[in-house]
């Protein structure tokens, strides 16, 4: 068929291959020049006939691209606006717990307190008996009260309270048993009611109980100290598994909302751009073949595209246009 003409395009750089089947058909002493021809290439590929329907499905591409990160972005802020919430909630649901628990505790040492209260008061009845019957006396109600109030004051539990709420209670009660002695002793002392020796045995009594008392301050501490460290470490576990519980949840919102998202829009825009893909080739292919022609027709041996030559050479963007009909 013989020596045909080489049609560079379309971002395609021209080598000096493009024209080294010239050279091969060689005069003895001189080279003629190429003959070339040029396409103005946006021009015939805006007038091709596929070029409104290859224009419309890029306009979509690029609608649909800008549509999927507009979306993208909303589905971050929705993301980011359930994190918060979730980590807001789990915030309340952490101090509702601590909340809980401490009532619990304070409940615990309250009871404790009791139960240690009550061992010391039997403890103390026990002595008032037995020096009663050594002393051959019997006590007043006034001075049962006394040994009362005396007993409460010098075996009140010395240890830090556990909040505001406690450390308060603790010095109402003993505020109104102070002044509640100090108005008894007063009468004692006017002779209103009282002995020597009930006094003894008061006395006797309080010096007795001083290492039952040291003794049921020591054992009210360790069991405040046992109690906080168990309801803390179950705090602990708890709030664990509620941190546990929302990372999950929001491990599978995340799995099911952005992965699924993501695979879709994928497959969509892969689509899309196969389609605009294929419009685009085929009417670089078609303009390609009717250069082609044109280029044996002239009996051409190059065709360059304008924006990638500075050559000059024989125009063929209007023959190819007209070739379309147009």
């Amino acid at each position: 068929m013989g020596k045909g003409p080489i049609f560079a395009f379309i971002g395609m750089r021209v080598c000096a291959v493009g024209i080294g089947g010239y050279y091969g058909h060689q005069h003895s002493k001189a080279v003629q020049e190429p003959r070339i021809g040029v396409v103005r290439l946006q021009d015939v590929v805006e007038q091709h006939p596929n070029f409104p329907s290859y224009d419309v499905q890029k306009k979509e591409l690029l609608r649909l691209e800008a549509q999927r990160d507009k979306e993208d972005e909303l589905l971050k802020s929705k993301l980011g606006t359930e994190v918060g919430k979730s980590e807001e909630h789990l915030k309340q649901l952490e101090s509702n717990l601590t909340e809980s628990l401490n009532r619990e505790l304070q409940t615990k040492i309250a009871l404790r307190e009791a139960e240690l209260n009550q061992e010391l008061a039997a403890k103390q009845r026990r002595l008032i008996e037995q020096y009663r019957s050594t002393y051959k006396v019997e006590p007043s109600e006034a001075d049962i009260e006394i040994v009362n109030l005396q007993l409460w004051l010098t075996t009140e539990m010395n240890i830090t309270p556990i909040d505001d709420i406690q450390r308060q209670r603790w010095a109402t009660e003993k505020r109104a048993k102070e002044q509640r002695l100090s108005e008894l002793l007063a009468q004692r002392s006017h002779g209103l009611s009282g002995s020597e020796q009930w006094k003894e045995i008061e006395a006797k009594v309080a010096e007795v109980m001083a290492p039952a008392h040291a003794e049921a301050q020591q054992k009210l501490s360790a069991y405040a100290t046992e109690q906080a460290k168990a309801l803390g470490d179950q705090r602990d576990r708890s709030i664990k598994g509620l941190v546990d519980s929302q990372q999950e949840v929001l491990a599978k919102v995340r799995r099911d909302g952005t992965t699924l998202w993501d695979a879709e829009w994928e497959q969509r825009l892969a689509q899309k751009r196969d389609e605009v893909q294929a419009l685009h080739d085929a009417i670089l292919e078609d303009i390609r073949v009717r250069a082609g022609v044109l280029a044996r027709t002239k009996q051409l041996d190059l065709v360059l595209v304008d924006h990638i030559t500075d050559r000059t050479g024989m125009d063929l963007t209007d023959e190819i246009i007209q070739s379309y009909g147009k």
